[in-house]
This record gives structure tokens, C-alpha cells and sequence, in this order.
């Protein structure tokens, strides 16, 4: 990778000139190739949607029902992002990924 050798920067009236060093330049390299792989690395995740299996406690609130009723009644996948694990109504379903 290639790396200006000067770099002029203005600030209000006084021109401020920074000389690259051996190790500067090497860091700046290393850096950038660091954060490209993991550019690279978190592009390549992808999440799949979950599993949930109806299975209704005997305690079950008409709050809770109502809660789950949009998960029930849809037909399409439901995806990671779209529920909280942590909510009280979620413990009537079986979530596997």
C-alpha cells in the first residue's frame, strides 16, 4: 500500500507539515490491513432465522398470549433481531437457532 510521504495540513494561519517515519508508515500498513480482514470477517456472518415451538406454560397470562399472538400468527421466519429472549412471554416458546 502505498502512502504519501507528506502530509500538509492547515490549520488557521500556520501550515503544519508531518514527514512520514519508517515506523509510522509500518503502522499505518499494519492498521489498515487490520481493519480490512475484519471488514471482511464481519461481512461474511450471517444470521439465520429461528426456530420457536409452541409449547404454553399451564400459568400462561392473557398478557403473555397476547404478546406471543404476532409470532403465532405469522407466516414467515423470525429473525434474531425481532425478539428479546429476555421477556417473560418468550418462555412459552422453544427457541433454538
Amino acid at each position: 500500500m502505498n502512502i504519501l510521504n507528506t502530509c500538509k495540513m492547515a490549520t488557521g494561519k500556520e501550515k503544519l507539515e508531518l514527514s512520514k517515519s519508517s515506523d509510522l508508515g509500518q503502522l499505518l500498513e499494519e492498521t489498515v490491513e487490520k481493519s480490512t480482514r475484519v471488514i471482511i470477517q464481519t461481512s461474511m456472518t450471517f444470521l439465520k432465522p429461528l426456530q420457536m415451538t409452541w409449547e404454553p406454560k399451564e400459568d400462561i397470562t392473557t398478557y403473555e398470549l397476547a404478546k406471543c399472538l404476532p409470532f403465532l400468527l405469522r407466516r414467515g421466519s423470525i429473525m434474531p433481531y425481532e425478539i428479546n429472549k429476555e421477556d417473560p412471554a418468550m418462555r412459552n416458546f422453544i427457541i433454538t437457532e
